[in-house]
C-alpha cells in the first residue's frame, strides 16, 4: 500500500491548497454571487481531497461511519455548486437561445447526478471505498461493477461540463467570466482524461486542471479590477451594483435609449495652459474632474468622456429614467455653482477661466466598447453632437438646450432664437437656462464677457 500512502499524501497536499485558495477568495473578493459560488468550490473540492486520508482510516479499522460518508457528500457538492456557478454565468450572458438550452440541460444533469452521488456515498458508503477510492491499487479492481458505479459518475458530470463550459467560452460571456469559464472548460477536459488511468497520470491531470483554474481566477480578478477602474470613473454606484448583479453585457450591451446629454467645456483653457505651469493645469484638472464627478454622481448621471478639459454626460443610461431632461438642467446648474469657486481660485488676472454647458435630449445608441486592453462606454447620436456644439457655443456661466430639453424639463428657460449650429442641417432653436440668483454675478468675477466668448 506504498503507492496509496503516497496518493493520500498528494491528495491530502492538494486538497490543502484548494481549500486554502477558496479561504482566500471567500475573504479577499468581493461577495458577489459569482465570486462565492468560486470559492465555495475550490473549498469543497480541497475538503474532498483532504478527507480522503480520514476516511481511509476508518476504512483500514473495517469501520465505515461518519467520515466516509462526508468524505462523499463533498464530492457531491463539487459539482452541485459548479453547476449553480454556470447558472449564474448564463444569466450574465449574451447566449443565442439554443446554446443556452443546451447549458441549463448540462445544469440539470449535473445537479442530477450530485444528488444521486450523495445517497450512493451514504448507502454504498463501504462499496465506494473498498470498490472504487481503493481500487487503483489492486489489481483487476477495474472489473468490478462497484467501481464503475462511482466512475462513471464523474465521467458523466466532466464530460457534461465540458460541453456546458465549452458553450459558454465560445459566446458573448461578461468579460470578468470569460476566461474562468474557459479554464473550467480544460480542466474538465483533462478530469474526462484522468478517468480510468493510472495514479500517476491522473495525479498529474488534476494538478493541470487544478493550475488551469487558478490561471481563470487570477484572469478573472485582474478583469475585475480593470473594470472597477472603469465603473469607478464613468459609473454611478447604482450602475455598478446592477452590473455587479447582471453582468457587464446584460447591462452595458449596445441599445438605443432615450435620454438628455450634457456636455461641459472650460472656457479660455488654451491660453491658461499655454501661459501657466504645467502643473497649474495638471492640478486644475484633477480638482476640475473631481468636483465634476462628484456632482454627476450626486444625480445619477454617467460620464462617457473625460477629454482635456471637456466631459460628456448622459442621463438616463444605461439605467433609463423619465425625468432625464429635469435631472440633466439640474446637474448642469450644481455643475457651474460647484465649479465656479473652483475656476476663481485657479484664475489669473491674464488668463481667466469660465465653464460653458450644453444640454440636449434625443434618442442615441449607447453601450460598451471593449477591446482586450480597455473598455469604453460611449454614445452616438444627433443628441451627443448637439450638445457638444452648443457646449462650444455657450459663453462663460451659460447653459444653453435644446429644444427637445427645452420642452422636456419644467425648468424656467429663456429663448435664445434659431442658432445655426455646424454639423447639422438647419437652423436650431436654442433655450438658456435661466440663472439663479447672484449666478451671473460670480461667473462675471471668474471671466469676462468678452474673454467667455473664447472657447478652449
Amino acid at each position: 500500500m506504498d503507492d496509496a500512502n503516497e496518493y493520500l499524501l498528494a491528495g491530502f497536499a492538494i486538497g490543502g491548497i484548494c481549500a486554502g485558495i477558496g479561504l482566500v477568495l471567500l475573504t479577499s473578493q468581493e461577495r458577489t454571487r459569482s465570486n462565492v459560488l468560486v470559492a465555495l468550490i475550490y473549498l469543497l473540492t480541497g475538503w474532498a481531497y483532504a478527507s480522503t486520508v480520514p476516511a481511509m482510516d476508518d476504512a483500514a479499522d473495517g469501520t465505515f461511519g461518519m467520515l466516509t460518508r462526508l468524505q462523499g457528500l463533498f464530492e457531491a457538492a463539487v459539482p452541485a455548486i459548479s453547476a449553480l456557478y454556470m447558472r449564474t454565468v448564463l444569466d450574465t450572458s449574451d447566449v443565442d437561445e439554443r446554446s443556452a438550452r443546451r447549458v441549463r440541460v448540462v445544469i440539470r444533469i449535473a445537479l442530477a447526478l450530485a444528488a444521486w452521488h450523495a445517497v450512493a456515498s451514504i448507502v454504498l458508503a463501504e462499496t465506494r471505498l473498498t470498490d472504487y477510492e481503493l481500487a487503483a491499487f489492486e489489481p483487476g479492481a477495474l472489473g468490478r461493477t462497484g467501481f464503475w458505479v462511482f466512475e462513471a459518475y464523474w465521467l458523466v458530470v466532466a464530460a457534461a461540463f465540458l460541453v456546458g463550459w465549452a458553450t459558454l467560452a465560445r459566446h458573448r460571456v461578461d468579460p470578468s467570466e470569460r476566461d474562468r469559464a474557459a479554464s473550467l472548460a480544460i480542466a474538465s477536459a483533462l478530469l474526462v482524461l484522468s478517468i480510468g488511468s493510472s495514479p500517476v497520470i491522473a495525479g498529474v491531470f488534476g494538478s493541470v486542471a487544478l493550475l488551469c483554474v487558478t490561471w481563470g481566477q487570477f484572469r478573472h480578478t485582474a478583469a475585475r479590477a480593470r473594470r472597477g477602474v472603469f465603473l469607478s470613473r464613468f459609473l454611478s454606484p447604482r450602475v455598478t451594483e446592477l452590473v455587479d448583479a447582471k453582468g457587464l453585457s446584460s447591462v452595458m450591451q449596445p441599445h438605443q435609449a432615450e435620454l438628455t446629454v450634457v456636455a461641459a467645456d472650460l472656457r479660455n483653457f488654451t491660453a491658461y495652459a499655454e501661459g501657466v505651469p504645467s502643473q497649474a493645469v495638471v492640478d486644475l484638472l484633477t480638482e476640475y474632474y473631481d468636483v465634476a464627478g462628484e456632482v454627476v454622481g450626486r444625480h445619477g448621471g454617467t460620464v462617457t468622456d473625460y477629454a482635456g478639459d471637456g466631459i460628456l454626460v448622459l442621463v438616463g443610461a444605461p439605467l433609463p429614467r423619465d425625468d432625464h431632461a429635469d435631472v440633466a438642467l439640474a446637474l448642469a446648474r450644481d455643475l457651474h455653482a460647484a465649479m465656479s469657486p473652483v475656476l476663481q481660485r485657479w484664475a489669473t488676472k491674464i488668463h481667466p477661466l469660465g465653464l460653458g454647458i450644453g444640454v440636449a435630449s434625443g434618442t442615441v445608441t449607447v453601450g460598451t466598447i471593449e477591446t482586450s486592453e480597455r473598455m469604453e462606454y460611449t454614445a452616438i447620436g444627433t443628441a451627443v453632437n448637439l450638445a457638444a456644439r452648443l457646449c462650444a457655443e455657450a459663453a462663460a456661466g451659460e447653459v444653453l438646450v435644446d429644444e427637445d430639453a427645452a420642452r422636456l424639463s419644467s425648468a424656467q428657460v429663456v429663448e435664445r432664437g434659431a442658432m445655426a449650429v455646424r454639423g447639422l442641417t438647419g437652423e436650431q432653436v436654442v433655450f438658456t437656462l435661466a440663472p439663479e440668483p447672484g449666478q451671473v454675478a460670480r461667473d462675471s468675477a471668474t471671466l469676462s464677457t468678452e474673454s467667455g466668448s473664447t472657447t478652449s
